[in-house]
């Protein structure tokens, strides 16, 4: 073979195994709504239909926060499908996926931070294999000299995250690039106002730490969420194995959310296995919860590998701890917390494996709505209703049936004045109905013939005795001949 044909097959190898790879990676692209008038709005949301529309919400920090003739615009966007996020891996240089609300100084002013300010409904599809990794420049804040989080989304104000399923995490961590605290976590990261519902993370959370540099004090590892500051979190669960390898200066890891500031962790629970390789440290549920934070009627299960391990959380300032409990038996802890001060713990016990696969020791728990235990769903343990498909009730065929094209309330959390929006197909007789977290109707909000189309009805906050209800979750339904439906929405004082 000749000289110049050597070079030419070499060129041409070249470009199968190196240039066309580069060629097939996902571009952004806007969702298929992006250009209605109306997109993004709460008639309207943007539709995350694939891989494309995720890596555009993840990329363009302009949608994330909209200002129009100087008033904050609330946008809502509806996954549509399950996505397969493997790719990722190979992503901005190998960075991986970048949150959802980071900063980024490629992408803005240095001096700026953009906040996720709106809604994303995951509509329960699963994203599955994400790879987060800010692991060059982006990831430092230069204002705070503090590394970002590793988070689906991170940095959130004012928002509402619900029906978010993550499978497969792989976070690929470059210890020069971690500074002061650093928080790994699912979900969310640094949230401030928002809500978290009904979402979950399952299969592996997959940690890989470099040992090139430590400039780090503290490493915060949580399945479900980071840093949260009045904020509320429901109905969420993780049953994750976390896998932590490499060397790591100080890894403190918490089976659910690291840290809860003025904040509420309520039915939810972590079931899995923490797996690392060097020292840890390790909170059940969360690592602090402080500043008149709450957790209520949520649940531990994990084989402890370290002895320095607290069954709920290690730090419990100015807050209380109520029905919450832990399989002893197999964590082999008998500690609840390490440092509690002017806190409140109110019925929380560490349980044989036995015992906690039995609804009668669960103080105070719904067993007919939130919770259900079965012994061939998760292992025997109680899980969450909202994973599975909900029952559905008889339907009267002789009426036509009514399609809700959506039912949601904004701004939640709210004080003291909220809209409840929907949609319907069909004009019928729409009730709805205000009920308090313990199910006791408090307000006959609505109940009239409603035309097809869009619908907003708004509420101030009172019961039907015209009395300003307190601060806490409650609840909407909206009834019709052929349909039920609740959501929930939480007044903030």
């Amino acid at each position: 073979m000749s000289q110049k044909w050597y070079y030419l097959l070499i060129c041409i190898v070249f470009q199968l195994f190196f240039l066309i790879p580069l060629y097939s990676e996902t571009i952004a692209a806007p969702p298929d709504n992006y250009y209605d008038s109306d997109a993004g709005s709460i008639f309207n949301p943007f539709q995350i239909s694939s891989l494309a529309n995720l890596r555009w919400l993840s990329e363009t920090p302009q949608i994330w926060f909209v200002v129009h003739n100087q008033i904050l615009v609330y946008q809502y966007f509806l996954q549509t499908t399950d996505i397969d996020a493997s790719e990722t891996v190979n992503w901005n240089n190998g960075e991986g996926f970048r949150p959802i609300g980071r900063f980024s100084n490629t992408e803005v002013e240095a001096s700026h931070t953009y906040y996720f300010h709106g809604q994303y409904d995951g509509n329960n599809y699963k994203i599955s294999n994400l790879y987060l990794s800010p692991n060059d420049y982006t990831a430092i804040n230069p204002i705070t000299n503090q590394s970002n989080g590793y988070a689906f989304f991170d940095h959130i104000t004012n928002a509402s995250l619900q029906n978010i399923v993550l499978e497969n995490i792989y976070y690929l961590v470059y210890s020069e690039f971690l500074f002061n605290e650093s928080k790994i976590t699912g979900i969310v990261s640094d949230a401030m106002y928002s809500t978290v519902s009904n979402c979950g993370i399952t299969g592996k959370i997959d940690i890989i730490v470099d040992s090139i540099q430590i400039n780090t004090s503290n490493i915060f590892v949580s399945s479900l969420a980071n840093l949260l500051d009045h904020c509320y979190i429901e109905n969420c669960y993780s049953t994750t194995d976390i896998s932590i390898r490499g060397d790591t200066p100080s890894l403190i890891v918490s089976g659910l959310a690291s840290i809860l500031l003025n904040s509420t962790l309520m039915n939810s629970f972590y079931y899995g296995d923490i797996i690392p390789e060097s020292q840890i440290k390790i909170s059940g549920l969360a690592y602090i919860v402080a500043n008149h934070s709450r957790i209520e009627k949520c649940y531990f299960t994990c084989n402890y590998p370290m002895d320095e391990a607290y069954a709920i959380s290690t730090y419990l300032i100015d807050s209380e701890i109520l029905y919450s409990f832990w399989d002893k038996e197999v964590s082999r802890v008998d500690n609840m917390v390490e440092i509690n001060s002017n806190s409140i713990i109110t019925n929380c016990f560490g349980y044989r494996t036995e015992e906690m696969k039995q609804a009668s020791s669960f103080f105070n728990w719904d067993f007919e709505y939130i919770w259900g235990i079965n012994s061939g769903v998760n292992n025997g343990y109680p899980f969450l209703r909202n994973l599975f498909p909900p029952v559905v009730k008889s339907v009267d065929h002789t009426k036509p049936s009514i399609q809700i094209d959506f039912l949601t309330n904004y701004p939640n959390p709210f004080n003291p004045l909220t809209t409840i929006s929907f949609a319907t197909s069909v004009a019928a007789n729409i009730q709805i109905d205000i009920y308090n977290i313990k199910g006791q109707k408090i307000r006959s909000l609505y109940n009239d013939y409603t035309a097809v189309g869009n619908h907003q009805i708004q509420w101030n906050g009172k019961d039907d005795y015209g009395q300003q209800v307190g601060s806490g979750v409650y609840l909407y339904r909206l009834i019709s001949d052929t349909l039920d439906r609740v959501q929930k929405m939480i007044l903030l004082k």
